[in-house]
């Protein structure tokens, strides 16, 4: 299990990322399941200790350069339901946020038509489209994808 030093990260950032989302997004159109977090570390010295934290209590399930994605063996408890999955960020000046989190939305489409061009929303497109919530007001931020990890 994840150290509570860990999981308290965790915790808070979900925390936080879900009072911003419902600080600019109308709770129905939300399906109120965070499947998925990540830390962005603040050091390259913490990236080193949570990846090795990480890799002890779980499983790599998808390597990239910048950090891998991780399936927990004990799936985390948050206010936010039970995540499985996570990942930390390689330290990264264009993410001095503390983390962020991914919440599922009842009708991708629907959701973008309302919220793109409102403030502080940004379509991306990476691998994968998703629509980014980044709100200057708090330490996180939020993604919204047509798709769960």
């Amino acid at each position: 299990m994840l150290s509570e030093q860990r999981q308290s990260i965790f915790v808070d950032i979900i925390s936080e990322a879900t009072e911003m989302v419902f600080t600019h997004v109308d709770r129905n159109d939300l399906t109120g399941v965070v499947d998925y977090a990540s830390i962005y570390a603040q050091s390259p010295e913490e990236f080193s200790e949570i990846a090795a934290e990480l890799q002890q209590n779980g499983s790599v399930v998808i390597e990239r350069p910048s950090g891998n994605y991780y399936m927990l063996n004990e799936p985390l408890e948050t206010p936010a339901g039970v995540i499985r999955h996570c990942r930390v960020r390689l330290f990264d000046t264009d993410h001095p946020e503390r983390g962020y989190a991914d919440f599922e939305v009842t009708n991708y489409s629907a959701f973008k038509e309302k919220y793109s061009s409102k403030p502080y929303f940004s379509v991306l497109n990476s691998d994968k489209e998703m629509i980014e919530l980044r709100d200057p007001a708090y330490n996180v931020r939020a993604y919204f994808t047509n798709r769960s990890f």
